[in-house]
This record gives structure tokens, sequence and C-alpha cells, in this order.
């Protein structure tokens, strides 16, 4: 039984040793857009085709930033460009989002203010 349980042991530590780890993925200055000018005015619309109540919004500016896929789909990067951390409070509730922007475009908005697939450059 001792035998079968250090086999099983030593499979178990061969197998996962021989995963592949994802390789860096360079990620150049240059392959960014320009800073997204009406982004405010581009956030505000979105949250009212949502749902047209009154809101009030606390806008950070937009910081280069990038996001992976899962380590389960190979951990390439799937988009890169703006992040813009917004908290929108309606009905005396505040929810930080993340909006993503590419080339002026909202690609993703994301609720919360951490994400582990995405990384901010600074």
């Amino acid at each position: 039984m001792k035998r079968l349980y250090a086999f099983g042991t030593f499979v178990l530590f061969s197998a996962t040793g021989c995963t592949p780890q994802p390789t860096p993925t360079l990620i150049m200055p240059s392959n960014f857009a320009s800073t997204p000018k009406d982004y405010k005015h581009s956030i505000q619309n979105y949250f009212a085709l949502k749902a047209p109540t009154k809101k009030v919004y606390d806008f950070k500016e937009p910081i280069k930033a990038y996001k992976r896929e899962g380590f389960a789909y190979g951990g390439n990067v799937s988009w890169q460009g703006w992040l813009v951390d917004v908290k929108v409070n309606e009905n005396n509730i505040a929810k930080p989002y993340m909006i993503l922007f590419k080339n002026e475009q909202i690609v993703d908005v994301i609720l919360g203010n951490e994400h582990k697939l995405i990384t901010r450059i600074r």
C-alpha cells in the first residue's frame, strides 16, 4: 500500500511539472491608441441606456491597461487599450466600475475596481 501511495505521489508531482508556463507577452506603448477624448460622455450614455435614472459620476483619468485570457485559454493578451475607473452613484448606492476602451469605443464594463486578469500600466 505504501508503494502505491508513493507511486501516486510521484506521478502527481511529475505530471504537474510538465505543464508549460505561459510566455510573457511584450506590451509596447506604441500599440495603444490615443487617449479617449470624450470618455465621460460615452460612459454616461452607456449607463443612461441601461437605466435612465439620475446618476452621479466620479471619473478617474484614463490609464493604459491590458487584459489577459485565463491560463486555461492560453494566457495571451486579449485586449489592450485604456481603462477608466468610475464610481456611479444611483439611489445613494455607489458602485465602482472599470470601463475598457479601444479606439474611442467601450469594449467592456466590469463591476468592481479589481480584476485578476487586468494589468494597469503606470
